[in-house]
């Protein structure tokens, strides 16, 4: 008993240092009534911190720490990423990459995500998709129709909708005789990579919208949601979600 009431006076001590005040008392096994405080929870918790800290030699319990935000929950992380270093998470990268080839999901190692659209699109639309040398379109129809297909992905880092860049459509002075394609089909993913529009686009369109880049040689379009009520703009969203299984 006479330990329990060392303690105790030991607390309220270890209290007044901190300059806490007379009214702020500390939960002991000798004081266990309610503290009708209702930030002293908080602060209970901290000097407890900080009481062990000054026994053990770790300065993270500072007083200046005393009354500090509850640090934030950890991000989730479902593949346990954090727990690989640089190279090993580069390693990752490229072997999702291999294996998405191996599933004819992306036809190359660049960013997936121009490979993934034109497949959906092809998927939804019954098209055949052009050999990667060819020019102008990634896609055509069976009775000729030419598609170009352009993916974004906008995040948080970086919300543009701007697509890369469009050539072919010739200059502000001079379009030219026959477009490159007949319809410009955008799609936008959500940072998870599930569909969250699309839209298939009249190269005519396409080309009274955009803007000239000069320094690109070619013509900026930004999949704005206006782009969905322009006159001959096709909503593909359901159909390109359906070939992506969602």
């Amino acid at each position: 008993m006479v330990g329990l009431e060392a303690r105790a006076v030991h607390e309220r001590q270890h209290q007044a240092r901190l300059g806490l005040g007379e009214g702020l008392e500390l939960e002991t096994p000798a004081c266990t009534e309610p503290i009708p405080n209702a930030h002293v929870s908080w602060h209970h918790d901290r000097v407890d911190d900080i009481h062990r800290a000054s026994h053990t030699g770790d300065q993270t319990g500072s007083h200046a720490e005393v009354g500090a935000a509850r640090p934030a929950d950890p991000i989730e992380d479902p593949f346990s990423l954090r727990a690989h270093s640089v190279p090993g998470l580069l390693q990752l990268y490229v072997g999702v990459l291999d294996r998405l080839r191996e599933l004819t999901i992306v036809r190359s190692a660049n960013n997936p995500v121009s490979d993934y659209a034109e497949l959906l699109v092809a998927r939804a639309l019954g098209l055949d998709l052009a050999p990667q040398s060819v020019a102008g379109f990634d896609a055509t129809a069976s009775d000729g129709t030419r598609y170009q297909v352009k993916g974004r992905r906008p995040t948080l880092q970086n919300p543009s909708r701007q697509l890369s860049a469009i050539r072919g459509l010739g200059t502000p002075e001079a379009a030219p005789v026959r477009p490159p394609f007949d319809y410009l089909v955008g799609v936008l993913f959500d940072p998870d990579f599930t569909v969250h529009r699309a839209a298939q686009i009249p190269v005519t369109v396409v080309r009274a919208k955009a803007s000239w880049t000069p320094h690109v040689n070619g013509w900026r379009f930004i999949l704005r949601d206006s782009v969905w009520s322009l006159p001959g703009v096709i909503d593909l969203t359901e159909p390109v979600r359906t070939a992506a299984g969602e």
